[in-house]
């Protein structure tokens, strides 16, 4: 009888394999990473953006503490009572000077102008012991200055004839002019409160 063939070492090699690998399994497809679901896709933006929205809430509130700051300081309290005392110039005659003690307050909701004095040729026209506003600036981005309470307290006059028979506030608030188009600007007070008044 014949010896058969004996298998070589490449043929059991792959015999092996064969047996090693599953019936019927399908062969990989591509990089094996398939379609990304929607519902996947979509809770991944959601994501991102709560990210975002949050590190621009974290960002807008570092942003308001440290001008909510710098308004506290000193410089930043004296910049904002020039201001305010130009502003009140503006509506007084060329020759009228303004001065004003102190101006406090926290400025975001609120302001306290203290020892308001106008003068002219050296002479005390009006003075008035306090001025206290509470105001929203949020009013401001449709072009509006919204005040809640407006408070004057110890406003004085001193009215003087002078020789020529003219008074000495005569024309001291400052006249408007004719030609020039309004801005727009409205300003709303709430409540207005007078006290302690006096004039002579």
């Amino acid at each position: 009888m014949a010896d058969s063939p004996r298998p070589s070492d490449s043929d059991r090699d792959a015999a092996e394999a064969g047996a090693a690998e599953p019936q019927g399994a399908a062969a990989p497809q591509g990089d094996g990473s398939g379609p990304v679901p929607a519902g996947a896709s979509r809770r991944s933006w959601g994501g991102r953006l709560a990210r975002w929205a949050a590190g621009g809430l974290a960002g807008l509130a570092v942003f308001v503490v440290g001008v909510w700051a710098i308004s506290q300081t000193e410089a930043a309290r004296e910049r904002l009572q020039g201001i305010a005392v130009q502003q009140i110039a503006n509506l007084l005659a060329e020759d009228a000077t303004v001065s004003v003690e102190r101006l406090e307050g926290n400025f975001w909701t609120g302001a306290r102008l203290l020892g308001l004095r106008v003068e002219r040729y050296g002479e005390t026209l009006a003075t008035v012991d306090t001025v206290l506003v509470e105001y929203d600036l949020s009013t401001l981005l449709s072009r509006r200055f919204s005040a809640s309470e407006l408070y004057v307290g110890g406003p004085a006059v001193y009215v003087r004839q002078r020789a020529d028979s003219t008074f000495n506030v005569a024309g001291l608030l400052r006249p408007a002019d004719p030609d020039r188009e309004g801005s727009g600007f409205v300003v709303e007070v709430d409540e207005l409160g007078l006290q302690r008044g006096y004039a002579e």
